[in-house]
């Protein structure tokens, strides 16, 4: 291999480790700040879907209770208005009544479905309209024991005309519910009108779609900083390919240069060697290139002069043509 060849192919192999070595770390970087980036995205999005899960608990519990109050006034006013110069004291009576069962028992509905309903008892605690036919004629305190809480807030809505809270109770499966409720007196009557709902039933379903569209937008989100990413890095690379190409192309000129700038002083060191050898020693070189192959140009001149000045003084002094002086051990 000329030594030429040999500098530019090792000129262009530097240039290309250097080049994979920048396109690695290239690749590397923008991989962590993918990385990165969607971590941030996605703690952003899960603190921003956590605080608007809180809101809306805040805003929906305002607002079921709202709703809630308003459907125990509404059965209460209605019942009030039926029951109006009625006498109340007949309780089986007052059962067969299918107006008055339509009126007390009710569905309170969501977007989602039945979440509660409402029922009818007196200020003794007597159930006298329930949903759950075991329960109906029942008295309320029969559950002291085992729903202490709740039997406790029962209690204050025999005296107070308005009482609302949560409280624990099972439903008509036997399954333990937490449960939010309005009591209301029914005017004119011995009775109070209890609206309920099942908290899991009439808050739950709308924070848990709150929560699945905190998942879609972290999901898109991801989705879109990757992409942006990809095309970022697509672009990176490309760029970084164009320009390591253009990099090796003025790498090689540059290259090609330098190794001719060192091999043609060479070269020429070897073309006078020749012709030395074909017995021209007056041949001479010109004095360029690096320092080293500089010296040796001036030695190989000096060494040409000097053999031009032996063979001359050989010839003056008698020695034939073409005989050799003898060595010097």
């Amino acid at each position: 291999m000329r030594l030429r060849t040999y500098l530019i192919l090792s000129y262009l192999a530097l240039i290309a480790i250097l080049f994979a070595g920048a396109w690695f770390i290239d690749a590397h970087v923008m991989g962590e700040l993918t990385k990165s980036a969607i971590k941030i995205a996605d703690q952003a999005v899960n603190d921003l879907t956590a605080t608007n899960i809180q809101h809306s608990d805040r805003i929906l519990t305002r607002m079921g209770e709202y709703v809630v109050k308003d459907k125990a006034e509404d059965v209460a006013r209605e019942l009030g208005y039926v029951l109006k110069g009625k006498k109340t004291a007949d309780y089986a009576k007052l059962r067969r009544d299918p107006r008055l069962r339509a009126i007390a028992i009710q569905s309170i509905y969501t977007p989602h479905g039945s979440a509660g309903y409402t029922d009818l008892y007196d200020q003794n605690g007597y159930i006298l309209f329930h949903p759950d036919k075991n329960v109906e004629g029942r008295n309320q305190m029969d559950w002291e024991k085992e729903y202490p809480e709740t039997t406790e807030m029962i209690k204050r809505s025999f005296k107070e005309n308005y009482v609302q809270g949560f409280y624990k109770f099972f439903d008509r499966d036997k399954k333990e519910r937490q449960r939010f409720s309005v009591r209301v007196h029914v005017p004119g009557t011995p009775f109070i009108a209890a609206a309920i709902v099942n908290l899991d039933e009439f808050f739950l379903p709308a924070q848990q779609r709150l929560q699945e569209s905190g998942q879609t937008a972290s999901v898109q989100a991801k989705q879109k900083i990757e992409a942006h990413y990809a095309a970022l890095n697509r672009e990176v690379m490309i760029g970084g390919l164009l320009a390591g190409l253009a990099l090796c192309l003025v790498g090689g000129l540059s290259g090609f240069w330098f190794a001719a700038a060192i091999s043609r002083p060479i070269s020429r060191l070897r073309d006078g060697v020749r012709q030395v050898g074909e017995g021209d020693f007056a041949v001479a070189v010109p004095v360029r290139g690096v320092r080293e192959v500089a010296d040796l140009a001036t030695s190989f001149n000096e060494l040409g002069q000097q053999l031009t000045e032996y063979i001359e003084n050989g010839i003056s002094s008698g020695i034939p043509s073409g005989a050799t002086s003898p060595r010097k051990w």
